[in-house]
């Protein structure tokens, strides 16, 4: 996808407003962009791009949200509801349900203490007031984005990728480790699968693959090269990322951008990584080595 579709498909799922500030569209505003750019963007890599957006705006707010903790706490004690109150001030309504729940119950800071809220907000049923099991589940079922219902789904679509790349790298013949596999042999850094002979695809070397049922922007790809790649290429070498919900064409590296990188005011800043390879799906050519 060419940088600036991007930028208008942001444009459009982010509006700025009078202030600067920008916000959300809603679930009717979204299918409206999707009806418009549709056939030429598919409506998963949409919904990927405005679930991306979504959890920055989401971040940037957590702040807010958190140190208004005893503010908020005091209106849900005067009868207010969490998923009001969630709603009102653009808050995610369950991660304001996590922070409500922390305080209300006087849990512990840190993993515990966050597995704790998570299994509430998986069974609000447990919660020992009717009041606040209401409320809770109000939130889940309010917050499409966040809650635990949304990552199951992230999780299984995710997951229904990885089988898909398994079996296409079966099909085409190629001899290959698993992350688990890797897991098992006591690898420390496991890439979704590692190629027990390396193929080249366009010229570039590959040695592993990273499946990610995602759109890929400069921001998720530079997350990712700092948090995964860079260590799979220090580790294995030079590797391929699948980005099934398509990515900005910029995120391939090519020595021609990498020249004028940094000299001058028209050079473009550029998030590519020499060693990481991007692709919208497991090439049907590729080369094997002799």
């Amino acid at each position: 996808m060419k940088q600036a579709l991007y930028a208008e498909l942001r444009d459009a799922l982010c509006p700025a407003l009078p202030s600067g500030e920008r916000r959300m569209v809603g679930m009717a505003e979204l299918s409206e962009v999707a009806r418009s750019t549709q056939p030429a963007v598919p409506y998963d890599t949409l919904l990927s791009i405005y679930n991306q957006l979504h959890q920055a705006q989401v971040q940037a707010l957590d702040g807010a949200m958190k140190a208004g903790a005893r503010s908020w706490l005091r209106e849900y004690e005067g009868g207010a509801s969490m998923a009001a109150i969630a709603l009102r001030e653009g808050f995610s309504p369950c991660n304001l349900a996590r922070v409500l729940l922390k305080l209300l119950l006087e849990l512990p800071e840190g993993k515990q203490g966050a597995k704790d809220v998570t299994a509430l907000l998986r069974r609000p049923s447990l919660l020992p007031c009717r009041r606040l099991a209401d409320g809770v589940a109000a939130c889940v079922a309010a917050d499409w984005q966040n809650s635990p219902r949304a990552e199951v789904i992230k999780r299984t679509v995710g997951l229904e990728y990885e089988y898909v790349l398994a079996e296409r790298l079966r099909n085409a013949g190629l001899a290959f480790s698993t992350e688990d596999s890797l897991r098992d042999e006591g690898k420390a850094v496991t890439p979704d699968v590692k190629l027990l002979v390396p193929i080249a695809l366009d010229g570039h070397v590959v040695h592993w693959i990273d499946s990610k049922a995602m759109f890929g922007s400069e921001e998720v790809h530079a997350k990712y090269t700092a948090e995964q790649y860079q260590r799979y290429v220090n580790r294995y070498g030079d590797g391929l990322v699948i980005y099934w919900f398509d990515f900005v064409d910029q995120l391939n590296w090519a020595p021609a951008a990498a020249e004028h990188s940094g000299e001058g005011p028209e050079a473009e800043a550029t998030v590519a990584h020499r060693g990481v390879y991007c692709s919208r799906d497991f090439p049907q050519t590729f080369v094997l080595p002799t």
